[in-house]
Order: structure tokens, then C-alpha cells, then sequence
């Protein structure tokens, strides 16, 4: 006696399996497309404030007015008094502290290629005559208007003559290393432009954001050729050390 053997019952039952899946997740994809069209309710996290990207296109050009020596005991210096012009280059208004641009880093190389890689012959890390940033009262700046803050429109700029003067030190009794020689440089001035609080820029770009984006970033002077020289006389004696 033959006995043809039945096929196993469960042979199909993954391929059923996987219809009723698909077929259950279309009618649950259809019920909530249908719900939320005749709610007309997406629900969503609260919309946080946004307040706008402010491009860093702020350029900063740099002028010598004036350019002496000076020596003491120990030290050979030049006293640079320049001229700062900030301008607004970016497409977009921004506000910027009118009188808190202080130079904290000088920097000098041999070229404009040295400039740009960072290869500096000279470079002093400090606040060279900084600028006392005023004090504000929070309630008092209810716009950049108040004569603080000046507001750049793209294109717009404002000049200042620095009132503090930038000092070079050309030899140094103390430290062998440094010594600039006479000859052409690259000069750079790095300067900052805000020194309060981040709570205070925060609360001020949120304030004023109808007005521009508030300013916040140091920035970097253009390269600007400058000539060393070897003075013909007897430099007058520096009134600091």
C-alpha cells in the first residue's frame, strides 16, 4: 500500500503570516492619516525662539598714524598709534559695541604667506591699553540706540583712532630670543569685542533681534605692511617699562 503523504498544514503559514501583517499595517496607516486630516492637530514640542545666525563677515582695517621709538634700560621699543575702520561686509545689519574694542594680540611676519599660516615673527599675547568696557544697567539698553552700540547696515562702517598706543618690543636685554630686525613686516591686530557676561549677549540678541545681529566675535585686522627701521638717533627714553 502507497501512502501519499499529506502536505505539513503549516507550510503557507509564514507567507499568511506576512499578508495579514501588511494588510493590518496599511488600515492602521490609513486610520491615522484620515484622523489627522479631519483634526487638522499635529502635535509637536514647543516652538523654542529662534534667534537668527549672525554671519561673521565683520572686517577690520588698520592705519599708522603715527610711528616712534623709544628705549630704556632693558628694552627697545616702537609705539605705534593707529587708526581702527570696523565695516560691515555681510548682507545683513549688525549691531556692534561702539567703544569695546580692545586689542589684546600683535602680531608680525615676514610675509603675507607667513600671515595667513600663522608663522609670526613677533607675538604678544596681552591687552595692549585696554579699553574699559562701561558699565551697563540692563533696564537702560532697550535699544542699540543709545549711543553704546553703533548699527551697521551691509556696507556701513565706522572709523575710531585707538587712544591707547600699541608697543612693539624690538630687543629685549631679558630675553635673547626676541629681536626684530630692521625691514618690512606683516602687521596684524586681533581685537575683542565684547567682555561681559554670555548671559548679557544672549539676553541682548533676543531684545534687539528687530534691530540686527548683535556682534560677539573677536576679530582679526587685515594684513597691513609696515617698515622697521633703524632709528638715525638716539631714541627718546620710554615712559613705561
Amino acid at each position: 500500500m502507497h501512502v501519499f503523504a499529506r502536505p505539513a498544514a503549516t507550510t503557507n503559514k509564514p507567507m499568511r503570516y506576512f499578508l495579514c501583517s501588511a494588510v493590518f499595517c496599511v488600515v492602521i496607516g490609513v486610520f491615522l492619516v484620515q484622523n489627522t486630516a479631519t483634526s487638522g492637530v499635529v502635535r509637536s514640542q514647543p516652538a523654542q525662539v529662534q534667534v537668527r545666525a549672525v554671519p561673521r563677515s565683520l572686517q577690520l582695517t588698520t592705519t599708522v598714524v603715527a610711528q616712534e621709538y623709544c628705549r630704556n634700560t632693558t628694552r627697545s621699543k616702537m609705539d605705534l598709534k593707529l587708526k581702527l575702520s570696523v565695516k560691515n561686509t555681510s548682507d545683513a545689519t549688525l549691531l556692534v559695541c561702539r567703544y569695546c574694542n580692545s586689542i589684546h594680540r600683535v602680531v608680525l611676519s615676514k610675509s603675507f604667506k607667513k600671515a595667513r599660516s600663522g608663522d609670526y615673527a613677533y607675538d604678544q599675547h596681552c591687552t595692549v591699553g585696554h579699553l574699559p568696557f562701561p558699565e551697563i544697567n540692563d533696564t537702560q539698553l532697550l535699544s542699540p540706540a543709545d549711543g553704546l552700540f553703533v548699527t551697521l547696515r551691509p556696507g556701513e562702517s565706522f572709523d575710531y583712532q585707538y587712544p591707547q598706543s600699541v608697543d612693539i618690543t624690538l630687543t629685549d636685554a631679558d630675553d635673547r630670543s626676541l629681536r626684530l630686525s630692521s625691514g618690512l613686516y606683516v602687521l596684524q591686530v586681533k581685537i575683542e569685542t565684547w567682555d561681559w557676561e554670555e548671559e548679557r549677549f544672549k539676553m541682548l540678541e533676543q531684545r534687539w533681534a528687530q534691530y540686527g545681529s548683535l556682534w560677539y566675535w573677536n576679530i582679526a585686522s587685515e594684513p597691513l605692511v609696515i617698515s622697521i627701521e633703524k632709528p638715525k638717533s638716539t631714541p627718546k627714553r620710554c615712559e613705561y617699562p
